[in-house]
């Protein structure tokens, strides 16, 4: 089936099978549509595709099942539809890479992912429960805003931002214990110049992979980079598994708040902070086990503030300050790191 042009659509208790194509194609569509406790199986090429389609497209109470290679694809124009949790999906919904020109709030689903750019002006929104899962050297590059809030999901269900092997949420590769996930396997999240992100309860594995800009090889996000002006806040997140620093700090950075977080095991730095002027706050936060050190910080003519964080266990140094950079500190535990606190 194939909606094209305007109009509407609505299917309500229906079986949409064996396809050879996509079951259900929406094609440079518009329109509010919606779909209802239906199937879709077995068919070849995924179970719906939405090909940038601007339609209001609202899924409830359906089910998919033995639909290849996954579930539902879509472009990024189209991948703000609404499916809830209410819906159930065997192999998750798969992003082509491409650039996010419309608001979207996406929904708590699997989402496999190659690279999405957020346009300046742009708002992504991603809920409690949704994981993300991006193939090999894939990135979220955002020139926009990144709204994440893991706090809105079911109990103990943050959003999770990973690579395709991590079975977090379901085998979305189909190779049962066939592979495992590793640093490095995909590039992580770019905060460009003058866009911002906030992140609550949300989890980053696996990024930090280098990748070549003309003419060196060797350059890396980490998990999270945030660079020139714009805000980044993380509250309640874990950032862990980089093949690099954890999270990096890149220029004149307005604004930065860290507070009830665990950095963790990441092969470079903790927190890796090259700035002129930034406004941070680092409080209740803990940085431990990473290869290169809990916190690297140049901050000259910026103001930071530790407060109650545990800096521990780093192959590093604890917390290093360079180029002059001063700050406060207060009720830190900076201890067993291997060289200095």
């Amino acid at each position: 089936m194939r909606k094209e042009a305007n109009g509407t659509l609505a299917i309500d208790n229906s079986l949409i099978t064996q396809s050879a194509g996509c079951g259900l194609d929406f094609s440079s569509s518009t329109g509010v549509h919606s779909v209802s406790n239906t199937v879709f199986s077995y068919n070849q090429q995924y179970g719906v595709c939405l090909h940038n389609a601007l339609d209001t497209i609202t899924f409830a109470a359906s089910t998919f099942t033995n639909n290849t290679p996954y579930s539902i694809y879509t472009t990024p124009l189209s991948s703000g539809f609404s499916i809830p949790a209410d819906n159930i999906l065997e192999r998750g919904i798969f992003v082509e890479g491409g650039t996010l020109s419309v608001n979207s709030a996406w929904s708590p689903q699997i989402y496999v992912m190659n690279t999405i750019t957020v346009n300046s002006g742009i708002t992504l929104t991603l809920p409690g429960s949704a994981i993300l899962k991006f193939l090999g050297d894939q990135a979220l590059e955002v020139n926009g805003t990144l709204d994440v809030n893991g706090a809105g999901g079911y109990p103990g269900s943050p959003v999770v931002i990973t690579e395709i092997r991590d079975d977090t949420g379901g085998d979305s590769n189909g190779d049962g214990t066939g592979t495992s996930p590793a640093p490095g396997s995909w590039r992580g999240i770019h905060v460009a110049e003058n866009a911002s992100a906030s992140l609550d309860y949300t989890e980053i594995r696996y990024g930090g992979g280098y990748f070549y800009i003309h003419p060196w090889w060797g350059n890396h996000y980490g998990n999270l980079r945030k660079d020139n002006g714009g805000t980044l806040t993380i509250n309640h997140s874990t950032i862990t598994k980089s093949a690099a620093n954890g999270l990096g700090l890149i220029g004149t950075v307005e604004a930065s708040q860290i507070s009830h977080s665990l950095i963790f095991d990441n092969l470079g730095w903790g927190l890796y902070v090259e700035t002129t002027a930034c406004n941070l706050n680092i409080e209740t936060s803990k940085f431990d086990h990473n290869s290169g050190g809990g916190i690297s910080l140049i901050n000259p003519s910026g103001y930071t503030n530790f407060f109650a964080n545990t800096i521990v266990a780093n192959t590093g140094t604890g917390i290093w300050l360079g180029n002059e950079t001063a700050a406060t500190v207060g009720g830190t535990d900076a201890n067993g790191n291997n060289i200095y606190g």
